[in-house]
């Protein structure tokens, strides 16, 4: 009564309680009828059954048609004609290779540049040193040098490391510096990353009326920096000089003036003692409160007031000694300043 095969083509032959249908190539039965197999869809689009996965596929009713290749591919399209289109090794790029390389895509080739280097129409080098990231890795003390594809810290000059780290270059312990003379041994004084010549002390730097050269001459400080002065006397010796000071005086600087004693605790008077300085001597005056002497070195000795019993600390108190005074500590269950 009606065809269980159609549309449009199908043959339908009745069998004992069902039937059988018999579809033209390119269809399959479904249901009721004959439908189109799409060669192109999934799962054949991946099969590499009718055209290759990579080619450019076109679905008919009950056929199909393998159109070339899809972009970056070439070949006919059929199962297994689609290969991968090198651009880089046909050439058709403009890549730097000495310091890039060219990556293949399906659309066409791309420049990739080494590190050190940015595409830039092609690839550039990067100076490093403009980066604060790079360059701030240098030593204080080293300049960052911006090399192809990379960069270097290079230490100042008088400084001596791997760039990173750069150390000072002491000229005057290496002998590297140019303060030697014929005659007059100028002295290298070194500073950070240089150096600097000058006469040894007692000596001073002056012209030479006959050889119009500079050299290094004896200064007599007892006559130039009247040394010694105003209570001592002055012997001048080779590149210094000797102070003979007076009594109670001693050598501050250049001059014998008046010493303090007192400032030398323990030395002239006891440590503990009430000193009084005078012009050229001292006195000891006894001790200060809390020792018992006459001054002298050693002679204080302190005061054990609570052994004494002259402390004025409560009965419910103790009494705690210590140099030059005492303390009053509360007993175990009484609170207070102790007196």
């Amino acid at each position: 009564q009606y065809n269980a095969c159609s549309p449009p083509n199908g043959t339908c032959t009745n069998t004992d309680g069902s039937y059988e249908c018999q579809c033209p190539d390119g269809t399959q039965h479904s249901g009721f009828s004959c439908s189109d197999i799409n060669e192109c869809g999934y799962p054949y689009s991946y099969s590499n059954e009718f055209c290759d996965p990579n080619a450019a596929c076109k679905n008919t009713y009950a056929g199909y048609s393998c159109d070339g290749c899809l972009t970056g591919y070439q070949g006919s399209g059929l199962p297994g004609n689609c290969s991968r289109i090198d651009y880089c090794a046909e050439g058709n790029h403009t890549c730097d290779l000495e310091v890039g390389y060219c990556s293949s895509t399906r659309y066409g080739a791309e420049c990739e540049c080494s590190y050190g280097y940015t595409f830039n129409d092609t690839c550039v080098d990067t100076n490093e040193c403009l980066n604060d990231y790079f360059s701030e890795r240098c030593s204080k003390n080293a300049t960052c040098v911006n090399l192809p594809g990379s960069f270097e810290c290079a230490c100042d000059v008088g400084y001596q490391g791997n760039g990173f780290y750069c150390y000072d270059v002491d000229e005057c312990a290496r002998r590297t510096h140019n303060c030697s003379q014929e005659d007059n041994e100028l002295v290298c004084f070194n500073t950070p990353g240089s150096f600097y010549c000058d006469c040894p002390v007692g000596y001073r730097m002056t012209r030479s009326d006959e050889t119009r050269s500079m050299t290094c001459v004896e200064v007599n400080e007892c006559v130039e920096n009247n040394a010694c002065a105003p209570y001592g006397n002055c012997t001048n010796t080779i590149g210094s000089f000797v102070c003979a000071c007076a009594p109670g005086t001693e050598v501050q600087g250049f001059a014998c003036l008046d010493r303090d004693e007192c400032a030398r605790r323990g030395e002239f008077c006891d440590r503990y003692a009430n000193c009084t300085n005078t012009q050229f001597s001292y006195s000891c005056d006894g001790c200060v409160d809390g020792f018992l002497g006459d001054g002298r070195p050693g002679n204080c000795t302190d005061i054990h007031e609570c052994n004494e019993g002259t402390d004025d600390c409560h009965d419910n108190a103790t009494c705690v000694n210590y140099n030059g005074g005492f303390n009053c500590k509360c007993k175990p269950g009484f609170y207070g300043n102790g007196r």
